[in-house]
């Protein structure tokens, strides 16, 4: 049975050397509830690891099936959720695609990406961009599209994929991160200057070998475009969000107090030669089990929200937080979502204006447990 949890009413104060009016949100957190995934062959274990579409629905999300290479719908809607087959995809012929990383979807088809390749689909064709034959992005296969999977699969989304494709890269020789634009008219690829905190993110690795292995954990920036030309970049690491325009390359940073968790992961231990497997486990647990901050994402037309685990110890459950912001990123509130319900995981997301989180304890395979959290800020 569906439990609800009725609404509450929080005065909220502006996180500025000055005090804003109080201000009221209205909070809804609701369940459990159950999806039926049916025979789609989905599993509620493995729902971490599908490639999911950055693209949101207004009350679902695609999801790839790699049981039957099949993409897949999950409807979250409010009388009834349910998973529903769809679009079959081929691995040969002149629409075939070999393999892929994640994908999105435009209003002539699905947009499909590779380490080096981009697939755009219509109604009519298939065209395969091999970004190596581009100067630009190179073609030593030192550079490489890369996907966010710190927190979920789902941290990336853009408005314009009518007509343009965006994605982060990495050079695997320099660690330089690198944000481009793919023209679907032309094909050819821009460089969109994103300043990204090279520095932060080389502190933040965690690298050393233990025994003949080496250990080698990078990060990766989340990146979110919610609106044309605005680019939100934030970090697993750090509560720093840095806010700009691709085209005026102007860019403010935010980095507000927190009050229940640190601000920032502890630095990992600088390891030198080897290390022996109970201190390599040790550093990796560390490492895991320190605070996380989820992407940003936009939720309705005038806020911002972000989930953050908490730090913790070997065997404790972990403890979410919620981060509230305005469309000026002003931090609105923070506050435990373990206040409602300590069955959460840390998989989340965003379908139309409300939070789909997962619940630690899930049923059996083929139902999704989860737990629906929305916001009213008046």
């Amino acid at each position: 049975m569906k439990k609800i949890i009725p609404y509450l009413f929080l005065c909220l104060f502006s996180c500025s050397e000055e005090k804003s009016p109080e201000q009221e949100i209205h909070i809804a957190f609701e369940g459990p509830e159950e999806l039926d995934l049916g025979d789609t062959g989905l599993s509620s274990y493995l729902m971490k690891s599908y490639k999911m579409t950055g693209t949101p629905l207004n009350n679902g999300v695609l999801v790839f099936n790699n049981y039957y290479d099949r993409i897949d719908t999950l409807f979250f809607q409010e009388s009834l959720s349910y998973a529903k087959k769809g679009k079959g995809i081929q691995k040969e012929g002149p629409r075939g695609i070999d393999n892929f990383r994640w994908f999105d979807s435009s209003s002539e088809g699905f947009i499909f990406y590779s380490q080096n390749d981009v697939y755009i689909e219509d109604s009519s064709e298939l065209k395969r961009v091999n970004l190596l034959n581009d100067p630009l992005f190179g073609n030593d296969n030192t550079h490489q599209i890369i996907q966010d999977f710190s927190f979920n699969n789902f941290a990336n989304y853009y408005l314009d994929l009518k007509t343009s494709s965006y994605f982060l890269t990495k050079n695997f020789i320099n660690e330089e991160i690198s944000f481009f634009r793919l023209n679907h008219a032309d094909y050819r690829l821009e460089k969109v200057n994103v300043p990204f905190k090279r520095k932060l993110l080389e502190d933040h690795t965690v690298s050393y070998s233990a025994g003949r292995a080496k250990v080698y954990r990078p990060n990766t920036p989340h990146v979110l475009m919610d609106s044309t030309n605005r680019i939100i970049v934030s970090y697993p690491f750090t509560n720093l969000i840095q806010v700009g325009n691709i085209l005026t390359n102007d860019f403010s940073e935010y980095e507000f107090e927190t009050f229940n968790y640190p601000h920032q992961k502890k630095l990992p231990l600088a390891v030198s030669g080897f290390i022996s497997k109970k201190d390599a486990d040790e550093m990796g647990s560390l490492w895991s089990n320190d605070v996380l901050f989820a992407p940003i994402y936009a939720l309705g037309e005038r806020n911002y929200v972000r989930i953050v685990r908490g730090p913790k110890q070997v065997g404790e459950d972990s403890i979410f937080y919620l981060e509230v912001y305005d469309a000026d990123f002003k931090k609105l509130k923070e506050l435990s979502l373990n206040d409602f319900t300590d069955d959460l995981d840390k998989f989340h997301l965003i379908v139309g204006d409300e939070i789909i989180i997962k619940a630690k304890n899930q049923p059996n395979e083929d139902r999704f447990k989860f737990y629906r959290l929305k916001l009213t800020i008046p």
